[in-house]
């Protein structure tokens, strides 16, 4: 669970599990689903971005184990979108998700930097704390000194112990309502969060009074959110003391997932135990805000903000140490041979913020600008005093609009934060000899950096453009850097914290309330299939299911087309070989003499791509697609492999080896020609390629840091040739078409040492006109999938008799072997499309379609497959 937030900031809204994610997008995505009003239900607005973030400024030194690699800097891919309804004059309807995957490394831990065996560099990379038993040492600055400096030593410079987890992706979701009066204005609000180790449910609502003729307005607000912490730990280490937390009767708990033993009998000797930090959090926040145009071109706004949280506050994947020393014999102190105990870090059960923030915004008509300023303070009882001063410049450039902006954060420290704790006192110790918490000589103690004391600046700017009437293209770029230096009035933290960072954002807004753009004749086909000299029914319900890429052409020349499509895949269940089920002994005997250790026992997939085509002729149509996704994949343990051999069951591993992946995949570049066709009917020739901007390189966090198989990687690797025929056609309430596609690989290799095998599928569906605006359709799908060529790279050396070496990659998973690839498929799918209101002229829809396998042969041994929910929204400029 990471946050990129100011300690000053309010808590960020919190969000849906996969398969609520998926329906959310789905139900809310669908205008035919809002109730009818008086008025006709109209799209008001919409907007989609996606946006790369990246850490740096880091230097890394390598940990203890020889093993280890560099780990990449931090890095974040995000997407979001939002829709607004207008229901009638008075109500309206929002929705927006967002989804962002994070990997790569981050502090985990802090210490001396005699603790870590290295003698160079700011920041240390382990791969968890068992690698060298990291241990941080804290001395408590209120009330100590070092003792490295009492004793006459030099003081001992601070390290950053990082680490990287597999990467986690966090799904959220927000619905709307809102309801306008001639002098106020309400909406209510409710979210879901969803990420690996938090989920939460938020409620929110606010209202706006409109006094003095609407110059004066006065805005109310509150939120409510319930969040659910279960933090997977990983496997017990000898070198974190969790007792404090252990079954707690109250509170934050850490707990054991209980491997039961071959008999049924719980916990084996052997067994590996996997811990789980459980706990509830609560926030509220209540707001107060007063708005006041002063004249023509000037608007001034204060507000304030109470905000409590309370139950478990602690960030479960920060540690500290407690180190003690005797003070007999402080001047013979080494940090070497202090008792040091590598401990959850432990924050107070609540906490109160206060917040205060004046904005200020000018209009300068004589220039075409404006200027906004905004100062804001906030308190809290941890001891965290934080302020921010921002300012924007608005400049209008034609059709062109550019916004520089530039920030500035301060912040003091909590009251219980250190880099690393140290007590001038032997260690408090229970009958057993271990550390007994209660006598630890402090109520709370966290290193997390976000709670120490640090200045920010960033600066950055957003460019926009007004591609057509109601469309809008923005790119932005910030850049951020951290540092106990930039705080104001000094005694920040020191450098070991400093790190820099760099956000790229693209994204397109739709004012879709403004008349849409007039069709190339007196009538149209819903999927922008225009043809010349071919009459077409005004709402054929031609459009092709959700599913089906490079359906549409754009129907004139001049015409631009965006388009976003949202692709769910899962599965589940057994394995199969062929068409059959297949049994743990099998699979495991499948995997040679090395074995298997675990399997798969579920997989998702989430993919986001924006459609992006320009048709520079009548019959000529230029397409873009770039796409961003993630995957997770569970495993469980095979019977009689490595993990059930030490005694314990199946489900035990279901911790050892899970892990996820995400960011931007593959992006595709092509060109559609209208071929000729029979009466009532349209075909297209698509010749595309698949750039490979995606990555085969993702790695797990775990098992020394192995390729994971190639189901979980983002990209090919390879330049990929996709050729595509599409023919569709039309008669009254019908319409029908149907597609021939491949994927054709001609490289031998890519940089990981594969290349995936080539695909062909054959598709035709039927669609049927069931409403002037909605569309239900059914379609079948045949698939040819080839296995993959050639295998994982490794980073295993093996030398042979003869002294020759080779790296092979270590085997964890049926899902690692090529052999274990690709098949034959026959699947059916049903769906509905439904016109946007509004936009009919255009053709602008939204559609849904939910696949479900039929059979399969499968090459190897395979996860069966569950289904595959499809939604595509595209609009016409």
């Amino acid at each position: 669970m990471r946050r990129l937030l100011d300690i000053g900031a309010t808590p960020a809204r919190q969000a849906p599990s996969d398969s609520l994610c998926a329906l959310m997008l789905a139900a809310a995505a669908l205008p035919g689903m809002i109730p009818a009003s008086a008025h006709a239900v109209e799209v008001e607005q919409a907007q989609l971005s996606f946006s790369h973030y990246a850490e740096g400024g880091r230097q890394f030194v390598r940990g203890p184990a020889v093993d280890l690699k560099r780990p990449d800097d931090l890095q974040v891919d995000t997407v979001r979108g939002g829709l607004r309804f207008r229901l009638d004059d008075r109500w309206k309807l929002g929705f927006d998700f967002s989804q962002d995957t994070w990997s790569g490394a981050t502090p985990y831990i802090s210490a001396p930097e005699a603790f870590t065996a290295t003698s160079t560099g700011a920041s240390l990379y382990v791969n968890s704390a068992s690698n060298g038993s990291i241990s941080s040492s804290l001395v408590d600055r209120r009330t100590l000194k070092p003792l490295s400096r009492t004793s006459g030593r030099p003081a001992e410079r601070v390290l950053n112990v990082m680490t990287s987890a597999s990467p986690e992706t966090r799904s959220e979701g927000r619905l709307s309502l809102g309801r306008e009066w001639d002098e106020a204005a309400l909406e209510v609000s409710g979210g879901l969060s969803d990420e690996p180790d938090f989920r939460s449910l938020s409620l929110g609502a606010q209202l706006r009074l409109d006094f003095n003729d609407k110059l004066t307005s006065l805005s109310i607000g509150a939120s409510g959110t319930r969040s659910d912490i279960d933090a997977r730990l990983g496997n017990l280490s000898d070198y974190i003391d969790y007792g404090m937390y252990r079954d707690a009767a109250h509170g934050p708990s850490i707990v054991s997932v209980a491997v039961p033993g071959a008999d049924g009998s719980g916990l084996a000797t052997n067994d590996v135990e996997s811990l789980h930090w459980r706990g509830q959090r609560k926030d509220r926040s209540l707001s107060l805000a007063l708005t006041q145009v002063l004249d023509r071109s000037t608007v001034l706004s204060a507000g304030v903000t109470y905000a409590r949280s309370e139950g478990f506050l602690e960030n479960p994947h920060k540690l500290v140490t407690l180190a003690f020393a005797n003070p007999a014999t402080a001047a013979a102190f080494d940090f070497l041979f202090t008792p040091v105990f590598s401990v959850p870090e432990k924050r107070p059960d609540s906490r109160n913020q206060l917040t205060w923030n004046l904005r200020l915004a000018k209009y300068l008509p004589s220039i075409g600008a404006a200027a906004h300023v905004e100062y804001s303070h906030a308190r809290d009882d941890w001891g965290v005093r934080a302020d921010t001063i921002q300012a924007r410049w608005i400049q209008q450039f034609g059709a062109w609009r550019v916004t520089p902006r530039v920030r500035y954060y301060t912040q003091t420290a909590a009251d219980f934060y250190q880099p690393y704790f140290l007590f001038l006192q032997r260690y408090p110790r229970d009958g057993a000899n271990n550390l007994d918490h209660s006598r630890i000589p402090l109520d709370a103690w966290s290193s997390d950096q976000r709670l120490s004391a640090f200045g920010a600046f960033s600066y950055g700017i957003v460019v926009s453009r007004r591609l057509f009437d109601d469309l809008q293209l923005e790119i932005g770029y910030e850049h951020y850097a951290h540092a106990g230096d930039l705080k104001w009035g000094g005694g920040g933290e020191d450098g070991f914290g400093d790190f820099r960072s760099e956000r790229f954002s693209v994204g397109l807004s739709f004012a879709l309330d403004g008349p849409a753009p007039a069709p190339a004749s007196g009538d149209f086909h819903g999927g922008h299939d225009h043809a010349s000299g071919h009459a077409h029914s005004r709402h054929a319900g031609g459009d092709a299911p959700a599913g089906v890429m490079n359906a549409h052409m754009t129907g004139r020349a001049g015409d631009f087309m965006v388009a976003y499509s949202y692709v769910h895949d899962r599965q589940k269940g057994d394995m199969i070989t062929g068409s059959r089920r297949a049994g743990d002994a099998e699979v495991l005997a499948s995997c040679g003499q090395a074995g298997c250790p675990v399997r798969p026992a579920g997989m998702t997939m989430h993919m986001h791509m924006l459609h992006l085509m320009y048709a520079p002729t009548d019959d000529v149509s230029l397409m873009l697609m770039p796409q961003m996704m993630s995957m997770s994949m569970r495993n469980t343990a095979l019977e009689g492999g490595f993990y059930t051999a030490l005694g314990g069951h199946a489900h035990g591993a279901m911790d050892l080896s899970s892990h996820t992946t995400g960011r931007f995949g593959d992006t595709t570049a092509a060109v559609a020609v209208r071929v000729p066709a029979p009466a009532r009917m349209n075909a297209h020739v698509t010749l595309g390629v698949s750039i490979p901007t995606g990555s085969v390189d993702h790695r797990m966090a775990h098992h020394g840091g192995d390729l994971m198989d190639f189901g979980m990687q983002t990209g090919s690797g390879t330049w990929d040739f996709l050729p595509s025929l599409t023919l569709t056609g039309t008669d009254g309430r019908w319409s029908w078409g149907g597609q021939l596609n491949a994927v054709l690989r001609p490289d031998r290799r890519n940089k990981s040492g594969y290349v995936l095998g080539d695909r062909f599928e054959a598709t035709s569906w039927a669609s049927w006109r069931a409403h002037e605006r909605i569309s239900l359709s059914v379609r079948g799908i045949y698939t040819a999938q080839g296995r993959v060529r050639g295998a994982l790279r490794g980073d295993n050396a093996v030398v042979d008799a003869l002294g020759n070496t080779s790296y092979v990659h270590a085997l964890h998973n049926p899902a690692d072997l090529a052999a274990n690839t690709g098949g034959r498929y026959l699947d059916v799918g049903i769906g509905a499309s439904v016109l946007l209101p509004g936009r009919e002229a255009s053709g602008d829809r939204v559609a849904i379609e939910w696949i479900a396998p039929v059979s399969e042969k499968v090459n190897g041994y395979q996860l069966e497959r569950t289904g595959r929910l499809s939604v595509h929204w595209g609009m016409m400029f």
